[in-house]
């Protein structure tokens, strides 16, 4: 389960950062 936690935190990052993108390059 511990390994499953850390996947789910990592696309959450991931998600995370796309998101982060998304918003600056917005106007």
């Amino acid at each position: 389960m511990h390994c499953r936690a850390q996947i789910l935190s990592y696309h959450w990052r991931q998600q995370q950062r796309f998101f982060s993108q998304i918003l600056t390059r917005a106007p």
